[in-house]
């Protein structure tokens, strides 16, 4: 269900047209986070807080309607599904689980959005 259609002011205009120009490298805009947790992880109540986050902010669900119009759209959806994947790399050496990591974690940064596709953002669990 689409909520809102939004111009784009020249900031995000730009932003767009730098991401869209060479899209067979690494967005330079993309960013990865990337969070150390401890202790007891509760996967469904991590979704959770992740689902509840992106309907709490309206801004996260947005996403980008470029292609046959003369200017640009931001749109904000009220449907959206988070992209996930769960690695589980504990039953390795410890050399093998860094080579792992750092190889999934330079995949996930090379693979580009969609722009058109709520929400840009997904998540990835590693143990």
């Amino acid at each position: 269900q689409l909520l809102e259609i939004l111009p784009l002011p020249p900031l995000q205009q730009g932003l767009l047209l730098h991401t869209n120009h060479n899209s067979t490298h690494r967005d330079p805009y993309q960013g990865q986070t990337i969070l150390d947790l401890a202790g007891t992880l509760d996967t469904t109540q991590l979704k959770t807080a992740v689902n509840n986050l992106l309907l709490r902010h309206t801004n996260l669900r947005a996403a980008f309607i470029y292609q046959g119009l003369e200017n640009p759209v931001q749109i904000v959806t009220q449907d959206f599904e988070v992209p996930w994947k769960i690695h589980d790399l504990s039953s390795l050496a410890p050399v093998e689980q860094h080579m792992h990591l750092e190889r999934l974690l330079t995949e996930d940064l090379s693979q580009r959005f969609d722009l058109s596709k709520p929400p840009l953002m997904r998540f990835m669990l590693i143990r």
